[in-house]
């Protein structure tokens, strides 16, 4: 018999401290993050751990709130080995850095890259309570093995409210129509989609908008409470010298997984290049090719969470 607590904290004994758990589970998990990534030790309990999020995500789509706890350990667990936002297998052999010489840099300006709106919307009260009543939610991460988090659902604004909005969008940006454009698969984005996301349902997460299926996008804020820290974040990637490096993408390349040549990367592969914050009824409106993210969400209970209605066109 033995006493996993009394194992000593060394190479030899990490996969059984893994398989114990409990209290031990946390260095271990710093141990084992602590390791090259082709020790063996990584490539065994990484997969069983990228097992444990599947199953749990599964759970938590047929039972809902109850399995937060567990999701959010196995989060937890996952995140120092920079594998939580991974949805397929482990591979053996990954890029040691991501290409960010394959991006440009442009220094933002208001007129040219982005545009704001403030007092967006006629009655945005009454739209928000109307967003709130609906039923026909559709959950993402951490529920569900997607990449967007919290609940959406679609259409979020009626045509006349989406035609308020739109003929701002085409004066601002000189576009003579705005349009919706599906790949050769026949993938599209949710345009005109109201989303909730709570301040335990994700974290930042820098990305482009496919160039292959629009060109300006842009985000309303419906929560009257959330922090101005809530709003939207822009990103230039880091380069080796640590110096920032370029914030968007061009062709050939469509998205920034294709301009880096990989889906995961470090955490420090960003850094923050200007945020803007969040208000209450309003919009903003940017390039979809500048590598941005939500600066934070916040809330728990329904109707605190960070309220948006994103947009996205060709134009």
């Amino acid at each position: 018999m033995i006493v996993a607590s009394e194992l000593p904290r060394d190479r030899s004994t990490l996969l059984v401290r893994l398989m114990v758990a409990g209290p031990m589970l946390p260095q271990a998990v710093e141990d084992l993050a602590a390791l090259s990534e082709d020790a063996h030790e990584r490539v065994v309990a990484e997969q069983i751990l990228l097992n444990l999020r599947h199953v749990e995500l599964r759970r938590a789509a047929q039972q809902g709130w109850p399995r937060l706890g567990a999701l959010w350990t196995v989060r937890w667990i996952l995140e120092p080995l920079g594998q939580y936002t991974r949805p397929a297998a482990m591979l053996p052999h990954r890029p040691v850095a991501p290409k960010v010489s394959a991006l440009p840099y442009r220094k933002l300006q208001e007129g040219r890259d982005y545009w704001i709106l403030d007092d967006a919307i006629k009655n945005p009260h009454a739209i928000r309570e109307r967003l709130l009543q609906r039923k026909d939610w559709t959950f993402g991460a951490p529920y569900r093995d997607e990449g967007w988090p919290g609940m959406r659902a679609l259409p979020a604004l009626l045509p006349d409210e989406l035609e308020s909005i739109e003929s701002w969008v085409r004066k601002q940006t000189g576009a003579k129509r705005l349009t919706q454009r599906a790949s050769p698969e026949g993938t599209t984005l949710n345009n005109n989609c109201v989303q909730l996301v709570g301040a335990h349902e994700s974290g930042i997460r820098p990305h482009t908008d496919s160039r292959l299926l629009c060109n300006y996008a842009a985000v309303l804020y419906l929560s009257p409470s959330a922090p101005p820290q809530c709003g939207t974040s822009f990103y230039r990637v880091r380069q080796p010298n640590g110096q920032p490096g370029g914030n968007y993408v061009s062709p050939p390349h469509a998205t920034l997984v294709d301009a880096l040549g990989m889906r995961v990367v470090p955490p420090n592969t960003f850094v923050e290049d200007m945020r803007v914050d969040h208000r209450f009824n309003r919009l903003l409106v940017y390039r979809s090719a500048l590598i941005h993210s939500a600066s934070a969400y916040c809330g728990v209970a329904l109707a605190e969470r960070r309220m948006t209605v994103v947009f996205f066109w060709m134009g």
